[in-house]
């Protein structure tokens, strides 16, 4: 435990799936040859592109916009990760970059809180920040975590690739209450 901020349990996920990586790298790759020979066609060598062409200042701006996609998007798989901390006073999670701040669910608002195996894409709709028939998930990778109830109905999984030391930490800084 880390005295100086009441830190029970830390835990960084992030994004680093070969198979992830692999499919953007494939997908991305044969959009850019095809929209790449588009352009040098209709650009280069002077002959329409298609059925019924675009202009090419119209062309010009589709690959503008495709490069910016394909920065984008692998790019928010880099950066993003999962973070997960148990303080003294509750459950804290981040998934950055779409929380600017942690996320705080107080003890006081567990009904119940179990470590769990689920079924990502089955029972939340994939990986990511999903609501499901089962309520609502944060995870990063693997199928394991931290299933929730909370007093007011609401259901929360929090993916870890460290479930069971999760719910000692919690247990631990429900049980110095």
């Amino acid at each position: 435990m880390n005295e100086d901020t009441g830190v029970l349990f830390k835990e960084v996920q992030k994004f680093r799936q070969t198979w992830l990586w692999v499919l953007l790298i494939v997908v991305f790759l044969q959009g850019t040859i095809l929209l790449g020979r588009g352009i040098f066609q209709q650009l280069v060598l002077n002959k329409p592109w298609g059925k019924t062409p675009m202009s090419d200042s119209m062309l010009v701006a589709i690959g503008i916009v495709y490069v910016i996609i394909v920065i984008t998007i692998p790019g928010i798989f880099y950066i993003a990760k999962l973070m997960t901390e148990v303080r003294r006073d509750g459950l804290y999670f981040r998934f950055i970059p779409f929380h600017r701040s942690y996320h705080v669910i107080p003890f006081e608002a567990f009904k119940t809180y179990e470590s769990c195996t689920y079924r990502p894409v089955r029972d939340y709709g994939g990986y990511g920040i999903h609501r499901g028939l089962k309520g609502k998930a944060y995870n990063v990778s693997g199928n394991r975590g931290i299933r929730l109830e909370l007093i007011d109905g609401k259901r929360i999984l929090i993916g870890s690739q460290m479930p069971e030391e999760l719910k000692r930490a919690i247990d631990a800084a429900m049980g110095k209450r």
